[in-house]
């Protein structure tokens, strides 16, 4: 039944590359929107198999498969509709502007499907192996039997975010604008990459006093998820998200989300979406009427008390547009280079991002003058003499930028290789706090697929590394506990290997 799911998932992102095709000699939008349509249905099908069973939510090549063909084919048809009701005629104003057009966006969706496919069906490899049911076994281990460990974490992490809340180090935006180009505070750059397991553990902790009615520390633990919802807050409406779809890994960690489950908690679920949508219009709100840079300056009372009181209309028609345009900015920029090597002598960078991106992500200034290094879209308009301002960045644009039509082979492979070594590390060292720690990053840098770039992962992983290094140099190895002989399923109905 699991396979013949995911031979569905792949046949559907296949057949929206070959109606991409179809641009070529029939260039409109209608070959755009089918190829979109089938991308979404395929990516969505990925989605319920990830619903379905627990284990394949740590496998990041799924998760980020999923996040990529989702967003990349939702975004292009939302930005597309939303425009076109908006003003007739401003959708094809867009991409005009853009330098694309629509048979390059159909182009690029079907290049996002092969990168998405690609670590699909690396993600399947995976699974086969086993590694990744015995790294859900092993972090589900660590949420039973090191509550305290955990709770430790938990605490040190929140005192950490409050001390640089005090002192200035994160504010409305994440960053202080007037510090751009500074360093990053020491224990920002060591402890940001690890808050993704602050709402997994808090979640999970959070049902499982339910369960046993302890109702008063329930609270506590949705008090300190509220709390650490203000941390995400602050660092941007996409952050919002990401809390709340780890916040909802950890409440159901070990539970199938199947079809009646979803029916019967469909409520709850909807109340859900509608608070994450509402609190990633309220940080947009924040954006629109007082600008990042007075917004910094200002107190929360401060900025709550005059929210309300803008022009509503003005700011939902602002709002409105920000929004259409924002939601296809992945698609514009990806058809934008697709048009620009397709129609012009121009030529990708071959390795050029690669190398910077890993340059600039190493610790420290001791390899070369970071400042020096060009990356991402100052790189682009040096090589390509052209003007891009706040493009949304993505591992599939870099990796068509970097290599052109076969680049999503050279980045899936660097990514295979290096979360690779961390699954191996994480499943096969029996260090079950650290198997929980690399799944929580793993799945936030999964999640952030639909606008992350090669440094930002590889400052996720570095981060991972560190963690391994301090745990294997405090802790004694576990001797893992022996699997049961009628253990012949695992949680993502596979037999373990």
């Amino acid at each position: 039944m699991e396979h013949d799911a995911d031979r569905r998932v792949v046949w559907y992102l296949l057949l929206a590359m070959a109606v991409a095709g179809l641009g070529l000699v029939w260039p409109a939008d209608a070959v755009f929107v089918s190829t979109a349509l089938l991308s979404l249905a395929g990516s969505g099908l990925g989605g319920v198999g990830l619903l379905r069973h627990p284990a394949s939510r740590l496998n990041f090549f799924r998760v980020a498969a999923v996040t990529i063909g989702l967003f990349s084919s939702l975004g292009g048809l939302f930005s597309l509709l939303a425009l076109s009701i908006q003003q007739a005629g401003l959708w094809t104003d867009v991409i005009e502007q853009a330098h694309t057009t629509s048979t390059d966006l159909a182009l690029a969706q079907a290049y996002a499907n092969a990168f998405a496919l690609t670590l699909w069906l690396v993600g399947n490899r995976v699974q086969q192996t086993g590694r990744i049911t015995r790294l859900h076994r092993t972090a589900l281990a660590a949420l039973t039997d090191h509550r305290r460990r955990l709770q430790g974490l938990v605490g040190l992490l929140l005192l950490t975010q409050g001390y640089l809340l005090a002192i200035g180090a994160v504010v409305y935006g994440g960053r202080d604008l007037a510090q751009d180009g500074a360093p990053t505070h020491p224990l920002l750059a060591l402890t940001g990459p690890l808050v993704p397991v602050m709402p997994v553990v808090l979640g999970y902790y959070a049902r499982d006093q339910y369960i046993r009615g302890r109702y008063r520390h329930v609270l506590l633990y949705g008090l300190l998820l509220t709390v650490e919802l203000g941390w995400f807050f602050l660092f941007g409406r996409r952050s919002v998200f990401f809390f709340f779809g780890l916040a909802g890994l950890g409440i159901l960690f070990d539970r199938p989300l199947s079809r009646p489950f979803r029916l019967k908690n469909s409520l709850a679920l909807l109340l859900t979406a509608m608070m994450a949508f509402a609190l990633a219009d309220a940080y947009h709100r924040l954006r629109v009427v007082y600008r990042f840079e007075a917004a910094q300056r200002m107190s929360g009372w401060e900025m709550l008390t005059g929210l309300w009181q803008a022009d509503t209309d003005e700011y939902s028609a602002l709002r409105n547009r920000n929004l259409a345009l924002r939601a296809g900015y992945g698609s514009l920029a990806l058809g934008q280079f697709v048009n620009l090597f397709r129609t012009s002598s121009q030529s990708p960078l071959l390795g050029q991002q690669l190398v910077g991106s890993l340059l600039v992500a190493t610790p420290s200034d001791f390899l070369v003058d970071k400042q020096t290094i060009e990356v991402k879209e100052k790189l682009y308009e040096h090589a390509f003499g052209i003007g891009l301002t706040d493009i949304s960045e993505t591992l599939y644009l870099e990796s068509f930028v970097d290599f052109g039509g076969l680049g999503f082979i050279v980045y899936a492979g660097f990514l295979t290789a290096l979360v690779g070594l961390v699954y191996r590390l994480a499943s096969s060292d029996r260090r079950p706090v650290f198997a929980l720690l690399t799944a929580c990053v793993l799945v936030s840098l999964a999640l952030s697929m639909l606008e992350t770039d090669m440094i930002t992962f590889l400052i996720g992983l570095r981060s991972v590394l560190v963690c391994y290094a301090l745990a294997w140099l405090l802790s004694p190895k576990r001797t893992p506990a022996p699997q049961s002989a009628t253990d012949g399923q695992n949680a993502s109905g596979e037999a373990p290997s």
